[in-house]
This record gives C-alpha cells, structure tokens and sequence, in this order.
C-alpha cells in the first residue's frame, strides 16, 4: 500500500494497482466554481438574448412573447442546464470545456433548424387565443385586473366571477371591496399579451392572457392568468361572430 501526500494532507491511497482518492483529494475541486460560474454565464447570455430577441421582434409583432423570445429562452435554459452539468461527469476543467462546446453546438443547432419551422408558422398564426368558458354554479375568486377609464377599473388583484356577475376586489377571499363591472361590458377576443398595453399589466409569470372589451365604445383589458380565464369568460359570456 503506497499513500500519497500533499500540503501536508493523504490525497490517496494505491492497493496494488487501484488507486482511491481522499475527501482531501483537490482534483475535483474546480467542478462546483465551474458549474456555477458556466451555468450563470449562461443564464446571464439567456436574458440578454432574449431582450435583443423582444427588441427584434417588436418591429413585426406587439405580441410580448414571440417565437423569437421564447426560442432564445428555451435555448438558454438548455445551455444553463448543459453548463451547469458538464464539470460532473469529466476528470478535469479541459473535459469539462469540451463538453461543454459540444453541448453548445448541438443545441444552437438545434435553434437555427427550428427557426425556417417557427418563422412559417408564424405568418399565419392568428393571435386570437380559443377557450371554451368553465361551467360555474357559483362564485369563484381569481387572479386577474381590469384595466381602462371605467369607474369598476382596478389594479387591487382579483376578480370574482359567477353566472351573470363579473366584479374586481384587493381582498383573496373576494368578500370585502367589490366593484361590480358593468352589464355593457362586451367581450371581443381573447389574445396574448402586447407590448402596447398598460405597464401596470401584470405578467403572472408569463402566464397571463389578455381578454379585450368593449364598454360603450371604451377600451377595456382583463388580465388574468390561462387557467382562470374560462372562468372569466363564463361571468362575461361568449364574444360575438366576427
């Protein structure tokens, strides 16, 4: 049996011809810097490529969240994950690189070949969104704002929807605070969100959708988030044909 000493320390041990190194053993110390540093570089170049993606895209579409932002996201949370890994399963900071650059190669790839695909669709893509209202035997209170100069207008938080009743409120349990909207309210489509809408509209962590109104010839957008708005849909009704 031979040992192996270094700085003071046993970085290993050798029995015969097997070698088992220590929790002294340094040769792996560079993967948890490694990791991260890779995986925030990464992360880091994501919100960059998807700002310059926006910026892109807004010359061509209102839509906040286009083919194009959402590409350059997807692609930088796959080259987070794939730097974050990359350091694990190799024996050094060379390894860990090359892997690393493989990775890379094949996911930007991967991103250029889906480009022709989301582009094509994208021409033809009607931006209306379909949902089919929920059927509801009672109130309900969900996320949501209403947004517009009408006096049922409010930011508080929620809305509460039920047969018939579409109301705002600040209070979660939809009791206190209501704010009754108006029996003219009219919905006209259901759509994403765009970067011409108030800036007070919340996002809901990119899940919002966007129910345009009409209220006597008044601009009016509910903000709620996907799952809710069959249920906002059903207190308002279906939109008339086009």
């Amino acid at each position: 049996m031979e040992v192996t000493y270094w700085r003071g320390e046993i970085r290993s041990v050798d029995f015969g011809s097997a070698r088992r190194p220590t929790n002294a053993d340094p040769r792996g110390d560079y993967r948890a810097p490694l990791s991260a540093g890779l995986g925030l570089g990464f992360y880091g170049a994501m919100f960059l490529a998807g700002a310059a993606a926006t910026v892109r895209s807004a010359r061509h579409s209102p839509r906040v969240y286009t083919w194009r932002t959402r590409l350059a996201v997807i692609g930088g949370l796959l080259l987070t994950g794939l730097g974050a890994v990359a350091p694990w399963p190799t024996d050094d900071i060379s390894g860990a690189l090359r892997l690393t650059a493989a990775g890379s190669l094949v996911i930007l790839a991967g991103c250029a070949l889906a480009v022709p695909f989301l582009r094509r669709r994208a021409r033809h893509d009607d931006d209306t969104i379909t949902l089919k209202p929920s059927v509801l035997t009672g109130e309900v209170c969900v996320l949501g704002v209403i947004l517009g100069d009408v006096p049922y207008a409010s930011t508080g938080g929620y809305l509460i929807a039920a047969p018939g009743l579409l109301a705002t409120t600040p209070d979660p349990t939809g009791v206190f605070h209501r704010k009754a909207a108006a029996g003219t309210l009219t919905l006209l489509r259901v759509r994403p969100p765009y970067l011409t809408d108030p800036a007070d509209r919340p996002t809901y962590d990119g899940r919002a959708v966007v129910l345009e109104c009409a209220d006597d010839g008044e601009r009016v957008l509910i903000v709620t988030r996907g799952k809710d708005a069959p249920a906002v849909l059903s207190a308002l009704g279906e939109a008339p044909e086009q």
